[in-house]
């Protein structure tokens, strides 16, 4: 039954983990999946702590936000959606799987989001709950932390009653991608896709500008002025401007 609910909800070759095959061991059946090389995003996270380069993590956003949008319009809500369940294959692209209690065609869903990633006035599996859970799955990817990470699981829950995240100013993108999935302003996954293909070109372009400017030298670590301008010229050392002004270009 498994097998079969499997793979006539959901298509493959989506960013959702390859169906081998089902197996039975004794009274216990199963299904066989694709094997994940680099474990999960989280794992991946936690043994880089230097972090993944910006280009890969907004690649893996992106595959997050299509892995779902799949899921939605083949009839399945997850239920779980986590760093945990993002799983990593052998070129680092997003598999998304654990579907064991996912609702699949409006039925009782079997399973519940960490707390992270669950809001209390939000207590049934729906597409409202799974974008955001998907919002704490892009702040994990972007800030290499899972939200909250200091506080206990109680403390979560009575901030995200509070309407309180955590600060999104630092962050390298995403803010106000993330900032809808919590405030709850996306009706529908496929709509967060535009707005992150926006926040990528528009970060992706700031660090070429600074990579390919003579002025600047861009590290591992940081972004560093390394000369002058010519004579006339006019030197910005103001980054959050520079930023903002190749962002206001590619908004359009």
């Amino acid at each position: 039954m498994a097998f079969k609910e499997y793979t006539i909800s959901l298509p493959f070759g989506l960013g959702l983990q390859d169906l081998v095959g089902a197996g039975i061991t004794g009274t216990v059946r199963g299904l066989v999946l694709g094997y994940a090389h680099h474990g999960t995003v989280r794992q991946y996270l936690q043994s880089h702590p230097e972090k993944p380069p910006l280009s890969l993590r907004l690649r893996w956003i992106e595959q997050m936000v299509k892995a779902v949008t799949v899921l939605h319009s083949s009839g399945v809500l997850h239920g779980d959606l986590s760093c945990n369940n993002f799983f990593l294959d052998e070129n680092l692209d997003i598999k998304c799987g654990d579907f064991a209690g996912s609702s699949i065609d409006g039925e009782e869903a079997l399973t519940c989001y960490e707390t992270r990633s669950a809001h209390p006035k939000l207590p049934e599996i729906s597409c409202e709950s799974d974008i955001f859970a998907l919002g704490s799955c892009i702040y994990e990817a972007i800030a290499g932390t899972k939200p909250f990470a200091h506080l206990a699981d109680r403390e979560i829950e009575e901030a995200y009653l509070r309407e309180e995240f955590p600060d999104l100013t630092s962050l390298d993108t995403c803010n106000e991608v993330i900032a809808k999935c919590w405030g709850r302003r996306y009706d529908k996954v496929s709509e967060i896709a535009e707005d992150v293909r926006q926040e990528a070109r528009r970060a992706l372009a700031c660090t070429n500008f600074f990579r390919y400017s003579p002025h600047f030298a861009v590290s591992r670590w940081a972004i560093i002025p390394i000369a002058s301008p010519a004579a006339g010229g006019e030197f910005i050392d103001d980054f959050t401007a520079v930023y903002r002004t190749i962002a206001a270009s590619y908004s359009t």
